[in-house]
C-alpha cells in the first residue's frame, strides 16, 4: 500500500493544493444498495480505517467496523474519494430508516477532513464485479453530512 502524508500527498482542487487536516465540501451521490456494493482493497490500515479487503481475495482481518470501514464514493464532479462508515453518519442513518426498501439515488453533502492521499488502492462498484486500480485520491473522513 502507498499512502503520502502531508507534502507527497498534494492534489489539486479548484485551484487550491489540498493536506492532510483540510477541510472540503463533497457532494456524494449514493443508491442505498452501495451500503453493500461498494468496497475496496487496501494493504493495510490508514489509521483507524480500513478497506474490507488486503488484497483481491483477502478480507481484512480483523473486519473493520461499520464506521471505519472505507468505500470509493464518486461526488457530483465526478472526484472519487475513499470515505468511512458514510452509511454510518447520523443524516444517512435516518433519511434510510425513514425509506425502508427503497433504493433511489440520493445526494448526500458531507465536509471531509483529508486524512491521507492514497495512491494504490483497488475498488469495485458491485461485488460480483471484479477489483481495478483507483485513481490516486484523498481518504476523508466525513463530518457535518446531511442529505438533500
Amino acid at each position: 500500500m502507498l499512502v503520502a502524508l502531508a507534502s507527497a500527498g498534494l492534489f489539486a482542487m479548484r485551484g487550491h493544493r489540498l493536506g492532510v487536516g483540510d477541510e472540503i465540501d463533497a457532494p456524494i451521490t449514493v443508491v442505498p444498495s452501495d451500503r453493500y456494493d461498494l468496497e475496496c482493497v487496501l494493504s493495510g490500515p490508514v489509521g483507524a480505517y480500513q478497506c474490507a479487503y488486503v488484497d483481491d481475495d483477502t478480507l481484512a482481518n480483523p473486519f473493520p467496523r461499520a464506521k471505519n470501514l472505507v468505500a470509493a464514493y464518486v461526488t457530483t464532479d465526478r472526484t472519487t474519494f475513499l470515505v468511512p462508515g458514510l452509511f454510518e453518519q447520523p443524516a444517512v442513518r435516518s433519511y434510510l430508516a425513514a425509506r425502508p426498501g427503497r433504493n433511489d439515488r440520493f445526494l448526500v453533502e458531507c465536509k471531509l477532513r483529508l486524512i491521507a492521499f492514497v495512491t494504490a488502492y483497488r475498488l469495485r462498484f458491485k461485488r460480483r464485479d471484479r477489483f481495478g486500480d483507483g485513481d490516486p485520491t484523498w481518504l476523508g473522513e466525513p463530518t457535518q453530512c446531511r442529505v438533500r
